[in-house]
């Protein structure tokens, strides 16, 4: 039995082919493989519905592909939930690239079954070795505070490390 990998990627932002390039011909993702995405699945590429796709398939299919919540995942559910016009996207080409990738012109019309798959992502992921997250960790927090703090969780772009934790 072949021996279990372990990979990290994050930013897929909707360049769906670029990802199945990186996971069926570099990777060769097997189901014994350990993949670790850390968020921004959406917006910005020509396919986000496309890359939402792909990653339940993998998982549906027995892949061990783990999945955390990005700022833009989280910024998407914002718009859905309070049933905005989608002022979230940078440019009028972004939000229509990624309404176009789910098949509706609003961010309320996107089939429940991604808005509950977004929803579902957990933000931070803990291994034995590793703790996983899309932006990082407010380390001036006490340890407790600093997992809740879900904004630096994922939007903070400073770093400190602090090796005692």
């Amino acid at each position: 039995m072949p021996m279990s990998r372990r990979f990290a990627a994050t930013d897929l932002h909707g360049c769906l082919r670029t990802f199945r390039h990186l996971v069926e011909e570099e990777l060769r993702l097997r189901p014994t493989d350990h993949l670790y995405l850390l968020g921004d699945y959406v917006n910005k590429g020509p396919d986000s519905g496309g890359v939402l796709d792909y990653l339940m398939q993998l998982q549906d299919t027995g892949y061990q592909v783990h999945c955390l919540r990005g700022n833009h995942e989280q910024e998407l559910l914002d718009t859905i939930f309070s049933h905005g016009d989608g002022d979230m996207w940078r440019t009028k080409t972004e939000q229509e690239m990624t309404l176009a990738s789910f098949g509706v012109a609003r961010p309320s019309e996107i089939p429940s079954r991604y808005v509950q798959w977004l929803a579902a992502l957990p933000l931070e992921l803990a291994l034995p070795d590793f703790v996983l997250v899309h932006a990082g960790y407010n380390f001036a927090l006490p340890p407790a505070e600093m997992r809740r703090d879900t904004f630096s969780m994922l939007y903070t772009k400073q770093f400190t490390y602090d090796p005692s934790r």
